[in-house]
């Protein structure tokens, strides 16, 4: 035998599960909110560290230059700058790496 058929929801049911649901929607909201903050953290931080090891890659490349130019000099027995010194990479007369690289 099938059970009995439930009977139609009262009006004071239907404003609370109404209730449950804004406020279902609302946490659901905040919980987007909070995700969507820490994601742009998370990006911040990683820009920061984007930003840092390129720093550091320019210092390297920078003092790179600077040794491959002691070294022509040295070979060429003069003190030239590197502009006059046609040994000197293009790179290194152009400017500062971070411009001749990009």
């Amino acid at each position: 035998m099938k059970g009995k058929a439930s009977a139609p929801a009262s009006k004071t049911d239907m404003v609370g599960v109404k209730t449950e649901l804004k406020d279902d929607i609302q946490r659901l909201i905040s919980a987007i909110a909070n995700l969507e903050s820490r994601m742009i953290k998370s990006l911040e931080v990683m820009q920061a560290r984007s930003d840092a090891q390129h720093d550091q890659i320019m210092r390297s490349l920078n003092l790179a230059m600077e040794k491959w130019e002691d070294i022509i000099r040295k070979r060429n027995g003069s003190a030239k700058s590197a502009s006059e010194n046609p040994g000197v990479p293009a790179l290194r007369r152009a400017g500062s790496p971070s411009t001749s690289l990009a």
